[in-house]
């Protein structure tokens, strides 16, 4: 009798003790699958949401942007002074201030009634922006700052002899509400100190120094759109527009004899 009780206590025991390791395990699972989702970087929605998420992945060969384009310089601009403005309380002990560049001197010149004709600054200095960075970020920065600076008078040389420059100059405008306008949702989607900024600051610090990235497997989701989500096969675009003429023609019939 007395060895049956302690066949049924040892039983029971390990039953718990089975139950235990079962639930601790399932909570292992959802623990792990909730903070791999958080350390997704979401960028749904966003104006540069593949270039976001490649830099995230570290697949810099999928870029389009590269590191010594200026629209990489504003985009890295923009991400420091956002992140300065939005998680200030998360930076480290040694973070650094973003410094502004602005006129200390100008050289005004004027006509004989007195009246202004030009305005060129002769001497600049660096003011504190009231917004502060990661060190190491912020030393990258400035590399690829000081690669813009070299590049300077080639970068306006080419604004003033390309003949598509007025559009250019409208598509950079675009591009600049873009960005504004991802800074402000970025940072509403994905959490300061959360595993998937820091995953994206290590990138973007890698691809302005032009040095290997920390590589994830799974590829972007944007760079499997563009491999599968579009037409395959020769297509006739002018037959396209021909049928998209047509169709709208009927609009401007319609609309003619409504207002007639």
């Amino acid at each position: 009798m007395k060895l049956s009780v302690q066949i049924f206590r040892l039983f029971l025991i390990s039953f718990i003790w089975l139950l235990f390791v079962s639930l601790s395990s399932n909570d292992s699972q959802n623990f792990d699958s909730a903070a791999l989702d958080e350390a997704e970087l979401k960028t749904d929605g966003l104006y540069f949401a593949e270039f976001y998420d490649n830099i995230y992945r570290g697949h810099f060969e999928n870029l389009e942007i590269k590191r010594d384009d200026m629209i990489f310089l504003t985009i890295f601009d923009k991400y420091l002074r956002a992140y300065g403005g939005n998680c200030d309380r998360y930076l480290p002990a040694d973070k650094v201030e973003i410094m502004n560049q602005v006129c200390k001197t100008e050289e005004v010149t004027t006509n004989g009634w007195g009246d202004v004709v030009s305005r060129v600054c002769v001497e600049y200095t660096w003011v504190g922006s009231g917004l502060f960075a990661k060190p190491e970020l912020y030393d990258a920065y400035a590399v690829v700052d000081q690669i813009q600076r070299s590049k300077g008078l080639n970068t306006m040389m080419d604004m003033i002899t390309n003949p598509n420059s007025m559009g250019n100059s409208v598509d950079m405008i675009h591009k600049t509400k873009g960005l504004n306008n991802d800074m402000v949702k970025l940072f509403q989607m994905n959490a300061c100190n959360g595993e998937a900024l820091k995953r994206f600051d290590e990138n973007l610090e890698l691809f302005a120094r032009n040095k290997t990235s920390i590589r994830m497997q799974q590829a972007s989701k944007y760079t499997t759109m563009k491999k599968t989500g579009g037409p395959t096969g020769a297509q006739n675009f002018n037959k396209l527009i021909d049928n998209l003429v047509y169709d709208q023609a009927k609009t401007w019939a319609f609309n003619k004899y409504t207002a007639g």
